[in-house]
This record gives structure tokens, sequence and C-alpha cells, in this order.
């Protein structure tokens, strides 16, 4: 929520008010919490200022604008370049960027924040270290991914942890400016899949998913909610292994192959089947689907091996 929006900052009488319940705030006797509100220091005559009006810190430098506390950060602006103060009033990102944190609602929700130096996009650490190089003007920017288009029309994914990311999609979809651990992205043939903040597969490429707008991701990456087709909804959950990139989950859980002679394996173990149903339970035949491997999206197509062919990593 922006500053203007939660509160209305009154020049002429020197007061705030907070919109929602109408009380002033930064001044003694204010009942409001940081539990209350979305933006809770206020900067005055370079001081800043917490709800109650008690004085957390005097900034140390003469900046030309000081913009509203976001999580405990300020965007600041001297000599037409901007930087980032803490709620101490510490400078954590020198003045040196053309701009800071563009869309970003919540700096740092993800440990980085987006800049632009020289016309190009970076990223920077909470620690105002330069994570990725600033050689792109990218299109759009988030505070952990931006894009921009390469020469033959795909889109180049810049990543705050790792830099450019190799691989080139055809579209890519993010849960959210303001911070994501991932997001969905097409490749040329189509092939649909979720990626992490390292360029790790976290949901394998398939061209089961029709759709890039079929997968809905939660802006930490954990949850995929996958639309395979009008009544085919599936949930994955990616945890912390997965996120960094040392296992990854499976796009569907596996379906018994035919036998070579043109019989079948039943869900509940029964073989030698030939009809459409068990013999033993009377459980239906499976439909073999297309699979792919969960470590590196290899198609595996209607077979059922106990390796990957291509990377080696155990199936069954």
């Amino acid at each position: 929520m922006e500053f203007s929006q939660e509160w209305n900052d009154n020049y002429r009488t020197k007061q705030v008010i907070h919109n929602p319940s109408g009380q002033e705030g930064f001044v003694p006797g204010c009942t409001l919490s940081s539990a209350d509100v979305k933006k809770n220091y206020y900067i005055r005559d370079d001081q800043v200022l917490d709800l109650q009006g008690n004085v957390i810190s005097t900034l140390p430098k003469n900046y030309d604008s000081v913009r509203s506390f976001a999580d405990g950060y300020a965007v600041v602006k001297l000599y037409g370049k901007f930087g980032m103060i803490n709620e101490q009033g510490r400078e954590v990102i020198a003045t040196a960027y053309d701009e800071i944190g563009i869309y970003e609602e919540h700096p740092f929700a993800y440990g980085y924040i987006s800049a632009v130096k020289d016309g190009r996009t970076g990223f920077l650490d909470v620690n105002g270290q330069e994570t990725t190089a600033f050689k792109y003007k990218a299109t759009t920017n988030y505070s952990t991914f931006a894009t921009l288009k390469d020469l033959d029309g795909s889109t180049i994914v810049l990543s705050a942890a790792v830099d450019e990311l190799p691989e080139r999609y055809q579209e890519v979809s993010f849960p959210t400016r303001s911070g994501c651990m991932g997001f969905v992205a097409q490749r040329e043939k189509g092939e649909i899949g979720v990626v992490g903040l390292n360029g790790e597969t976290l949901v394998p490429f398939t061209s089961e998913i029709r759709y890039i707008s079929s997968v809905t991701l939660t802006t930490d990456a954990r949850l995929a909610l996958i639309r395979y087709g009008s009544k085919d909804y599936r949930l994955y959950y990616i945890d912390e292994q997965k996120l960094s990139g040392s296992e990854q989950i499976p796009a569907a859980e596996p379906t018994p192959a035919p036998e070579a002679d043109g019989t079948w394996t039943c869900v509940n173990g029964h073989s030698g089947n030939s009809g459409n149903f068990c013999s033993e339970c009377g459980s239906p035949k499976p439909v073999v689907q297309n699979r792919f491997c969960p470590n590196c999206g290899y198609e595996l197509g209607d077979t059922a091996p106990n390796f990957c062919p291509n990377c080696g990593t155990k199936l069954n």
C-alpha cells in the first residue's frame, strides 16, 4: 500500500492522519502499532520517527528526496542518483543508481532488489553488493527477475541470484512484480514448466499443459496449481530441496505401461490382463500418458524405464 493511500500527510497542519482509523500518527499518544499499519516510519526534518513520534535516527546526509519507508527501507536521492537507507538512517545502498526498486512494494522480499545504472538493469542484495552485471536494458523489472527480448524474439530472463539464465523462452509469466522465487515459462516447442530463481526446473516442462495461464504459482514458488483440462487440476508442493535445485518434483504420477505381449498390469499389481478391466479386481485399464524425467525434463514417451536414458535419474 502506498503511503498516500494509507496516510494523509497534511503539509499545512503538519499532521499525518491514518486513513483507515482517522488517528494521527507519528506523535506522542498514538495507539497504532506496526502490526496495524503498512508504513510505520515517517521522515520529518531529516529525522526518522516511529508511530509514537520517537526519533529513531537522524539522516546522515541532506538528501534531495526520501521516499516513504517500506519494510524498514527507504529509497533516497542525492545529486540525481538513487540509493537506499534503513530505518537507522544507515545507507545500505550508495546513491549511485539511476533508479532503485522501480516496482517493488516490499524491498528485499527475497533478498534482492532491482536497480538501473547507466540505463541498464541489474540487482543488489541487502548488503548493497551488486549480484549481477549491469549490461542489458530490460523491458520489465522485478526485485528478483528482469526480462528483455533477444534478437530472434525469444525472452531473456535475468535472475538476481545467478545473472542471465542460459535458456531462452517463448513466453514467461511471473506471480507478482514485487519479488518472487520462480516463474512459469514456455519453450519454443510449446512445453510449459516452472523455473526457480537459480535457473533450476521446479516443475518439469511438458506439452500436457496447454497454456501458460494454466499455471498459478505462489510468489515463494512453493505451490503450483496446474490446470490440465476442464476438470483436471493438480497441486504441486515444492519443498526446500527442490527450491535449491537438489531435487525435482514429478509432473505426474507414473502409470503402469503395457507388457511386451500386449497385456497390462493393473494398479493393484495383477498382470496378464488383455481387456479393458482387470480380471482379478476389476480395475480399469490405465491410460499411459507421456512422462518426463523429473530431473532434466527428458520426454520418456509411453515407456516406463527405471532410469532416465538422458541423465540417469532413478525413476521407479
